[in-house]
């Protein structure tokens, strides 16, 4: 953010809440200081300048510095590729027997072993797009975030796909337009139907939702619940820091019930109550099944004892939950924007506390080349905790 950009945000938000700049600054600088580290950036991102937070509630903010931190007390460093690799995130899950997407082919041109259909060119893609009668697809990476790269293709006619928008494009051309740089493949999917409530309210697209757990002594348990609300305009639910016109929404994590939807960051975040296309009400809403994502997330979250605090991707269908992906940890900031509160919650620190990390906190991040706190084993494992 530029010394302009920054003096335009203090001007924003001067307006919007009636505060003066040099309060806003001095807030800022002992909050940079304090346990969360908040950058200039985060501090307008997350609104945390708004006169009804308390001073607690304020310092419980995190910026990404903290999110490192936290990363090296709660992630096992030998766990993580189960999380960054689908194909095996997928198989690990349905040796356990869980719901996941049924995948329906490997494009993998690096020789990477499938038990499924393996496809290792270009060509061999092309011919089974034509062939399939499996429409309508998801197509993404196995190595890969934010739905970056990710393809919906509705079906196939005259050699052609059609993508979301009604464009067609050549299925030998799309075929080779597919780059496995990292040789970790390519995954063909199914491509999952939202609930018929959801369907009505956001469209017939996924919006899922984001949990995050914490494996405590008595088991996993919900801290946070976060619904990534596609505006219709993506192929993805992923709210990408508002860029892409999707929202996010605060759940109770007790009920499954809306209690805040915003669109936008910063400054320009703006509270809402319905949805944009299809004028439906969100605030108040009930998310379905909730009932059985809950139970759901007590069984899978025992399946990665090296995460922690994990962040889980899950939708809704019409089959019902369906997990799409573990994130190690899940990042600060999606739930912060949600919420419109801190990460560093009560909730979270008593769970740490309970397992003895709460005193790991302080000191440099992992950038550091020493570590004074002894975050890390001598092997980085964090199996003692």
């Amino acid at each position: 953010m530029n010394p302009t950009n920054i003096l335009q945000q203090f001007a924003k938000a001067s307006q919007q809440t009636g505060r003066s700049t040099l309060s806003m600054l001095i807030e800022w600088a002992q909050l940079r200081a304090g346990a969360g580290k908040v950058g200039i950036s985060e501090y307008f991102d997350y609104q945390i300048y708004r006169p009804e937070l308390s001073g607690p509630e304020k310092a419980s903010f995190a910026s990404y510095r903290v999110q490192n931190v936290l990363e090296q007390i709660l992630v096992d460093d030998y766990s993580r590729i189960l999380s960054l690799d689908k194909v095996s995130y997928y198989l690990l899950m349905e040796g356990n027997g869980l719901p996941v997407p049924h995948t329906h082919a490997l494009y993998a041109p690096s020789g990477r072993y499938f038990p499924r259909t393996l496809l290792r060119t270009p060509g061999e893609l092309a011919d089974w797009l034509a062939a399939s009668t499996a429409y309508p697809l998801y197509l993404k990476p196995s190595f890969g975030g934010h739905g970056k790269g990710n393809l919906t293709l509705l079906n196939y006619a005259n050699g052609e796909v059609e993508q979301v928008g009604g464009k067609r494009v050549p299925v030998r051309q799309l075929a080779e337009s597919i780059e496995d740089r990292l040789g970790f493949g390519w995954m063909v999917q199914e491509s999952l139907r939202p609930h018929p409530d959801i369907a009505k309210r956001c469209g017939d697209r996924i919006s899922g939702v984001r949990i995050h757990a914490f494996l405590s002594k008595s088991g996993p348990r919900i801290l946070i619940g976060v619904w990534k609300i596609n505006s219709g305009l993506c192929d993805s639910d992923n709210f990408l820091q508002g860029k892409v016109g999707n929202l996010v929404a605060e759940i109770d994590v007790t009920s499954g019930c809306i209690t805040r939807v915003v669109t936008g960051i910063g400054v320009d975040a703006r509270l809402v109550e319905s949805h944009p296309v299809t004028g439906a009400k969100l605030l108040g809403y009930e998310l379905p099944d909730w009932d059985k994502l809950v139970a759901l997330i007590g069984q899978a979250a025992t399946v990665f004892p090296g995460y922690i605090y994990q962040g889980w991707d899950i939708a809704l269908t019409d089959r019902g939950p369906v997990p799409l992906e573990v994130n190690y940890f899940g990042d600060v900031d999606l739930p912060q924007f949600a919420t419109g509160k801190g990460f560093l919650s009560p909730e979270l620190l008593d769970c740490m506390r309970e397992l003895g990390l709460d005193t790991l906190l302080p000191g440099p991040s992992r950038f550091a080349q020493f570590n004074p706190n002894g975050r890390f084993g001598r092997r980085r494992v964090h199996w003692p905790y």
